[in-house]
């Protein structure tokens, strides 16, 4: 197989994909990290985690970021709702193609 991935994890994911299907004997994994994409993944991810750390309401909470091709995963425990809703406005506003919000409220 032969692509391009935009990070380790994607790569090895076709790979155990390709094995798995039915019929196939052997995989020779060929695909290519995109290097540049997952330095600026990176640093996007080191931006968000700086912007949630500053703000104000967020310092106490526990949120996790990750962040693949412009997309931002949000994850972790809060302890309000509007906490959870903070985050995401914060990510929102440093230039991601997408958030995915899966901050769990605690008690809800």
């Amino acid at each position: 197989m032969r692509r391009l991935a935009n990070n380790p994890a994607e790569r090895e994911e076709a790979e155990k994909v390709a094995t798995a299907a039915s019929g196939v004997a052997e995989v020779r994994n060929l695909i290519e990290v995109d290097r540049e994409g997952a330095s600026a993944d990176h640093d996007l991810c080191r931006r968000l985690r700086v912007a949630l750390q500053d703000a104000e309401s967020l310092a106490d909470a526990e949120i996790r970021v990750a962040v693949n091709s412009g997309l931002a995963l949000l994850s972790g425990n809060v302890s309000a709702p509007a906490q959870r809703y903070k985050a995401e406005r914060v990510v929102r506003k440093r230039g991601v193609a997408a958030v995915r919000n899966e901050i769990q409220v605690a008690g809800l």
